[in-house]
C-alpha cells in the first residue's frame, strides 16, 4: 500500500502524487466516495503495474485502486 495526495481531479479520474514525486492515475470508480469531497488529503492506495495512463518525468503513471483515507 502506498500513500500520497490527490493533486488533480477530472471528470473521469484523479491524479495522486507521492512524496517521492511519482504520480498515479485513479479512475473515479476506484475511489471511496467520501474521499472525493476533499482534494488535498492524504490517501492510501494500491497500484496495478500492468496498466498505466501516460508518463511523467518520474516514469509511467500507473493505475491506482482501492483509494481511501488513511486509517490507523
Amino acid at each position: 500500500m502506498l500513500y500520497g495526495y490527490i493533486i488533480t481531479r477530472g471528470k473521469k479520474a484523479v491524479t495522486i502524487q507521492t512524496k517521492e514525486g511519482s504520480q498515479y492515475y485513479a479512475p473515479l470508480e476506484d475511489i471511496a466516495p467520501h474521499v472525493l469531497k476533499d482534494i488535498c488529503n492524504v490517501v492510501c492506495f494500491e497500484v496495478d503495474k500492468t496498466r498505466y495512463e501516460g508518463k511523467t518525468h518520474a516514469g509511467p503513471r500507473y493505475y491506482a485502486y482501492n483509494v481511501d483515507y488513511i486509517t490507523f
